[in-house]
């Protein structure tokens, strides 16, 4: 079966920008593509892809909870709960 980069993307949990960017710069090895130039993804392929997106990750974890606190606010316990 052929995947579109839109399907690979959606399958390996990344944005279809930050898959042709890692294809880009070889990251990921260059896949076949169609007589119209698009990329055609193997079965293959898309695991090589989530293989390589499930050992990455960001430097520091973000969390949208502690991004929405403003400067210099403490962060409630773990078992205290809020008012």
């Amino acid at each position: 079966m052929a995947f579109s980069a839109h399907q690979v993307a959606g399958i390996a949990g990344i944005s279809k920008n930050t898959l042709l960017r890692w294809l880009k710069q070889g990251k990921v090895p260059e896949v076949c593509r169609d007589r119209n130039g698009w990329r055609i993804f193997q079965q293959e392929d898309v695991d090589r892809v989530c293989a390589y997106a499930g050992r990455t990750s960001p430097p520091d974890a973000f969390t949208w909870k502690s991004a929405s606190r403003p400067a210099g606010e403490a962060q409630p316990d773990a078992g205290s709960e809020a008012a």
